[in-house]
Order: structure tokens, then C-alpha cells, then sequence
């Protein structure tokens, strides 16, 4: 391969090379390329291949590591044009020949694929199970989640369980599927996803199963499936599918527009909207959360899955109060089993399931939290000890503790749990649980508000009546062979849980009607429809959507990273969306004040409101974090910042002048060092506050925006020990 290297394109130039650059700081675009391009940060390498292309156009060697970069990212063109500059650059380079003629061959093979999918019929999106013309080249299911809990809990709730009863349907699958289906987790740095060994997810899937669940065995099998698991690269013809918790995972819902940019189509389950729709239920943060992954989700996906007519309902609302463009919406009923297959195991019972066998018990399975509507029971209970004295049955609460129901507790505490007619219990293994389901008298599930509602099929999937709320998604699980109960009815509430308990031949006959006539929904049901819907709807997409352009910012304005204490209205006004898109995915969660970096990369960009390019002046705000003692290197646009030592645990505004070469304005920043502070895992170095420019030529903009920034730095502050001096770093070229 031929390289015409930095050397000798600065032969006989000591001090300077193209443009007037200096060698050294070409040859520190260089290498930090190399650097990017060797942890695979492509997004990095790309930024800085283009900065040294712009300055060293004949280096047919980085022209060619550009290409890659390009490629890497999606983008097929631009690695295209890339290959082709180095030919032209290098006739001889057979390296670059070869990866010119690959590329035009992925190329190729993308649109043939393109050209077979059909066109849209254009029909309400009302989406039934039927044959399509056009499939999938791989289903990928995402399962980022599940190992994510199982990394904490040794059991798992209800997404979780859901996604592992559907994983079990489709390994049985596998062999008769047209396509090639995979599970992938995401990686521990965000940097993408793996591909799961099928035999290690059978092997979870049956320890999941088993009497008892050792975490520590469970947690070593984790390890060995991330350790053995394979990179996922994606490709056109994909579609990956998203059925879990994905606010668990942040860095991974922002590689999306990868993905997509890959020619992948992406596709999420949202199981409820309750945190935002029934905030009350939860904790301000905690609503927060969902509503910033929720709305970035709605707004990037491909298609979405609901799992109940009142979830499709809900999300509908939710984009059109928004103003958030409608894709591609069906409904994914769930199963009535409590997960995977079960085996049947009572020997092996712990000593406090054995002692519930021998009595009487009412079933109450869920997260005790303020939604699920315990303290209605418990009123319920205390009446019904009153009235009946040791005879009513025992309250059995399956679940471990949430939030928001220290009333209950303290009740629960101080009346001795109803002289023990109340009973918790956690972190039983599934055959435990489906032991206390056959054997109860019935079930309760008195919820507020549910997405779905996995428990009450459960009871009936045993033979077992139960007494469900008549709210939102509950009925579409039962139908009519639950009874239901008004939650916010306590009086509704005891006169027909107490004829549950008193009128043993109405209880009984329902339980007969229930086995003669319920015909349960299986897992695999559901995954035979999930694959069916999700070919449906990737035809009805076509094509992936296209990445979020850099978005608009106005000069004189200043835009904050950080949500200020309530991510709801950060939300709702629209900036989390911005940021979101602003910064790449080498950045961490957003906290009040900013965002941290991710590694010692990371990167944003803009859109200026004038497309004549001019002088401008940005001005950055940044910090920290606590014992810092390395460089920051910035770059604005194609030229090279000087390096700055911040001083540790303060905050810096950086005043910047630059002329841009085009409306986009791109920043990227490094840092040569990372550490760890207190409890916190993560290696951290800078992080990002603010953001803002103004035209050289308009004063009074500039003005506005020193006073606006003076105030936010001093707002900002109580979170370190803040340098107000500003820092005017040289001309950018």
C-alpha cells in the first residue's frame, strides 16, 4: 500500500505545513484520529480525519481510515467518496481499490434491498397478524434490560418476565424461522450492542426457572454472556426490536439514529405511560426519567408496540399533545403464563411458602407501591378481621418494597400487620409462585392503573378467580372471566372481596367456569405475533428514519445542558430534545446543571440561524470534576484550539471567535485524564453546562449573552467552587 505520509508531504517546510498549519498541530489531528479509530469511537476519528483531510488533502492513507470511519457509521457514500479520493490521490494504492469496490457493493446490495420492499397502502394503522411479501434480513431483540436487573435482583418483575417468556417461545423457533433471529445486550460503555450465545440464554432462562436462584452463580453466567458474546454489527434489511425497559439505558436509546443510519429499522414495546399520564403514583424524579427517554424514544423510533387498546390510546394522546409525528402504531397483546415454562417442583419449597400452604390465603402479586393500591386492602382487612375475627383468611403481598407507601408500612408495623393477617413476601423463584397461585382461594389486583396487568392472567392461568380493578388496560386481560372491583371504591372493595371469602360455592363455580372456558394465551402465541406485526410494520416504514438534524439555536440565547431540578418541564419545553440531539452519544446522563463526558471523547453540534457564514463568538461553560489534573483540548470547526488546564472541580467560560465554513458548527473536546469520585463509578473529567454564540458584528447581541452567562455561572455556583474568570482562547482558523 502506498502511503504518502506527514513527513513527506511537509518535506523541506519546518515550521509550517498547508494552510499555514503547523506541522505539530497536523500532526495532533493525526493522531488523535489513530487514537479514535484504535477504541473504535468512529464518530471521533471521523471528526478528526476530516480536520486533517481539510488541511493535508493528498494523504490518500487517511483518506482511506476515513473511508472506514464513514463506513462504520452508515454512511456509505461518504465512505464511497473517500475510497474514490484515494485512488484518485494514490492510482496504485490496491488497499484503497479494494475497499472502494466493497463499499460499492454494500452499496449496491442496500438499495436491491430497498427496491423489494412494497409500497405503502396507506391504511389506518390498525395492524393485524398477516403474511408480508417482504422480510427482514435478522430479527435483533434487545435484552439490554433483563441482564441489567438480573445484575441486581436475582428475580425479575414484569417487563422482564415478559421479555423472557417471549425469548423462550422464539429459541423453540429458531429453526423454522425464514430469517435469522438473535438476542443482543448492550454493551457496558454504551458503545453498542452483543450478540448473545443462544445456549447461555437457555441456560438463564432455565435458572430463572429453577426452585431457588442462586445470584452470585446467576451473576457469573451474566459475566461468561457478556464475556462470549459477539459484536453486533448492524446492517440493512435489520429490524431490532426494543421489548423492555429502555430508560435503563440511556446511552443506548442515543445510538439509535445509528442504528438507523445503518439501514436498520427499529421498533420499541411500550408497555405503559403511567409515570407520566399518573405521575402522582410516583417520585418527581423518577417521572422525570421516564418522560425524557419516552419522549426522545416517540421521537426517534421507526414503529411502535402497545400491549392493550388503553396503552395505543395513551401513546396516541401523548403525540399529539406533543405535536409529535405519528409512525406506524399496533397492538402485541400479551400471554395469561407467568412467564417461561414452569416446572413443577414442591419439595423444594422455602419454609415460608411451606407454612402459607397450610392455610387459608388471599393472593396479591405486585410491587408494593402507591399505584398498586395496598392501603385499600389493608382498610378492606382490618374491617374484615373486625367482623370475622381469625377466620378471614390470610393476606399474602408478593412483591418487593417500591416507593411512596410509608403510610402502609407504618400501619402494617403498628398494628403488628393485622395480628399477622397481612403477610409480605419477596424473592420467590417462579415455581414458588405458581405454587401460591394454585392454592390460594383467589386473587386481588385492586391497581389504579395498569399498561397491561400480567398477574391477573396468571390467576386464571391457574384456575384461580380473581378480583380486578375495573381501570384502564385491566379488563382487556380477562375479560369476562375476571370479577372486578371499583379502587377507589373501598366499599365496592370489601362487599365483594368478602363474598369471595364468605360464598364459597359463587367462588368455586367462578373457578369452574374459568377452567371449563378460559383459553389462556401462550408465549408462544405472542412471539408469533410479535414477528408477524413487526414484518407487517417494517414494510409499512420502508426505510429508516433519518437521523435529527443538528438543531437551531438563535444567537444572544443562552441554552443550558442541564435540566434545572425538573426534567418534566425540560421535557416539555423542548430542551431535552435539543440537547439530546445537540450531543453525541459520549456523554452521560443529563443531572441539573450538565452532562458529564463518557470516556475522554465526546462532541456536539449546531445549526446556526443565518446560512451567510460570518464571524461569531461562542461561548462555552464547563466544568470539572473534583481532583482533575489533566489537559482539555477543544476544537471548533476544522481548526485546532489551543490546550487549557481548567483548574479542578471549577467551572470555566470559554470564549471562543471563529468563522464557520458552513451553517453547521461542530465542537469536539478531549481530555487526557479520568478519574473516580466518592460512590461513583464512572470515570469522569469534563462536563458540559452551557452553550451559546452571538455575531462578532452585533454588540448588543454580545452583550446579552456575557450578562446572560455571568448569571448562569453564578447560578451554577453551589456545585463547585466557580472561577468566574473568563478565559478568551486565540482565534479559531
Amino acid at each position: 500500500m502506498t502511503e504518502l505520509g506527514i513527513r513527506s508531504l511537509f518535506a523541506g517546510n519546518r515550521k509550517t505545513g498547508a494552510n499555514g498549519f503547523s506541522r505539530r498541530a497536523c500532526f495532533k489531528l493525526r493522531q488523535g484520529g489513530d487514537r479514535a479509530r484504535d477504541r473504535r469511537d468512529w464518530q471521533q476519528a471521523r471528526a478528526y480525519y476530516s480536520r486533517y483531510l481539510a488541511l493535508v488533502p493528498e494523504d490518500a492513507a487517511i483518506w482511506v481510515q476515513y473511508g472506514h470511519a464513514c463506513k462504520e457509521l452508515g454512511d456509505l457514500d461518504a465512505a464511497a467518496a473517500a475510497y474514490r479520493k484515494a485512488t484518485e490521490v494514490a492510482p496504485t494504492d490496491a488497499d484503497a481499490r479494494f475497499w472502494l469496490d466493497q463499499t460499492v457493493r454494500m452499496k449496491r446490495e442496500a438499495s436491491e434491498a430497498l427496491s423489494r420492499v412494497p409500497a405503502s397502502t396507506g391504511t389506518e394503522n390498525e395492524a393485524t397478524p398477516h403474511g408480508t411479501d417482504m422480510l427482514p434480513k435478522r430479527v435483533l431483540i434487545d435484552l439490554s434490560d433483563v441482564l441489567f436487573y438480573l445484575h441486581h435482583h436475582h428475580t425479575v418483575s414484569g417487563i422482564q418476565r415478559v421479555q423472557l417468556g417471549l425469548a423462550e417461545a422464539l429459541l423453540r423457533m429458531l429453526q423454522q424461522l425464514p430469517y435469522r433471529l438473535a438476542f443482543v445486550c448492550g454493551r457496558d460503555d454504551g458503545s453498542g450492542w452483543l450478540e448473545i450465545d443462544n445456549a447461555h440464554l437457555k441456560t438463564l432462562i432455565n435458572r430463572m426457572a429453577a426452585v431457588t436462584v442462586d445470584h452470585e452463580r446467576l451473576k457469573d453466567l451474566i459475566g461468561q454472556i457478556e464475556a462470549d458474546a459477539a459484536p453486533y454489527e448492524p446492517a440493512a434489511g435489520d429490524l431490532f426490536l426494543i421489548l423492555g425497559a429502555f430508560w435503563v439505558s440511556e446511552y443506548l436509546m442515543g445510538r439509535i439514529p445509528i442504528l438507523q443510519k445503518m439501514g436498520a429499522i427499529v421498533g420499541v414495546l411500550i408497555h405503559d405511560l403511567i409515570p407520566v399520564t399518573h405521575a402522582e403514583f410516583f417520585t418527581k424524579g423518577d417521572t422525570g426519567v421516564h418522560q425524557l427517554c419516552l419522549d426522545y424514544m416517540l421521537r426517534v423510533i421507526d414503529f411502535i408496540l402497545t400491549n392493550s387498546d388503553y396503552s395505543k390510546q395513551a401513546v396516541h394522546q401523548y403525540l399529539q399533545a406533543g405535536g409529535i409525528p405519528a409512525v406506524p402504531l399496533a397492538i402485541l397483546k400479551l400471554a395469561h403464563q407467568t412467564g417461561p415454562t414452569l416446572a413443577r417442583n414442591v419439595s423444594a419449597q422455602s419454609s415460608a411458602v411451606k407454612e402459607l400452604l397450610k392455610k387459608d390465603y388471599v393472593l396479591y402479586v405486585s410491587t408494593i407501591e402507591a399505584r398498586k393500591n395496598h392501603l385499600y386492602l389493608y382498610h378492606i382487612w382490618k374491617r374484615l378481621k373486625q367482623e370475622i375475627g381469625d377466620n378471614v383468611p390470610t393476606l399474602v403481598l408478593v412483591g418487593r418494597k417500591g416507593w411512596l407507601v410509608n403510610d402502609l408500612t407504618e400501619q402494617l408495623k403498628n398494628t403488628g400487620f393485622l395480628g399477622g393477617k397481612i403477610k409480605i413476601i419477596h424473592g420467590l423463584s417462579d415455581p414458588e409462585l405458581s405454587e401460591l397461585y394454585r392454592n390460594c382461594l383467589f386473587t386481588v389486583f385492586p391497581s389504579f392503573v395498569e399498561g397491561w396487568g400480567l398477574p391477573i392472567g396468571e390467576s386464571l392461568m391457574f384456575g384461580r378467580p380473581c378480583l380486578a380493578s375495573n381501570t384502564s388496560s385491566m379488563p382487556e386481560v380477562a375479560g369476562e372471566f375476571a370479577d372486578y372491583l371499583d379502587p377507589y371504591n373501598v366499599q365496592d372493595g370489601y362487599e365483594k372481596i368478602k363474598r369471595f371469602i364468605a360464598d364459597v360455592e359463587y367462588r368455586e363455580a367462578r373457578a369452574a367456569y374459568i377452567r371449563s372456558n378460559f383459553q389462556p394465551r401462550q408465549w408462544h402465541d405472542v412471539a408469533n405475533d410479535l414477528l408477524q406485526i413487526t414484518t407487517m410494520l417494517a414494510n409499512e416504514v420502508r426505510t429508516p428514519r433519518s437521523p435529527p438534524e443538528p438543531p437551531l439555536l438563535q444567537p444572544g440565547t443562552v441554552y443550558p445542558i442541564g435540566h434545572g431540578g425538573d426534567l418534566s418541564e425540560f421535557v416539555r419545553s423542548g430542551r431535552a430534545f435539543l440537547v439530546w440531539v445537540m450531543c453525541d452519544t459520549n456523554w452521560h446522563g443529563f443531572e441539573d446543571w450538565g452532562r458529564w463526558m463518557r470516556g475522554r471523547t465526546a462532541s456536539l453540534h449546531f445549526r446556526l440561524s443565518e446560512d451567510r457564514p460570518r464571524d461569531i463568538v461562542l461561548m462555552i461553560v464547563l466544568r470539572t470534576v473534583e481532583e482533575y489534573q489533566g489537559s482539555i483540548r477543544i476544537m471548533v470547526g476544522d481548526g485546532l484550539c489551543h490546550d487549557i488546564m481548567p483548574k479542578a472541580g471549577e467551572i470555566e467560560r470559554l470564549v471562543v471567535r471563529t468563522t464557520p465554513k458552513s451553517r453547521t458548527v461542530r465542537i469536539d473536546f478531549e481530555t487526557t485524564d479520568s478519574i473516580t469520585v466518592g460512590d461513583d463509578p464512572r470515570p469522569l473529567s469534563l462536563g458540559l453546562c452551557a452553550i451559546a454564540y452571538a455575531p462578532m458584528d452585533d454588540l448588543a447581541a454580545r452583550v446579552n449573552l456575557l450578562e446572560a452567562l455571568t448569571a448562569k455561572v453564578c447560578d451554577l455556583r453551589p456545585l463547585a467552587a466557580a472561577d468566574t474568570a473568563v478565559r478568551y482562547l486565540p482565534p479559531n482558523r
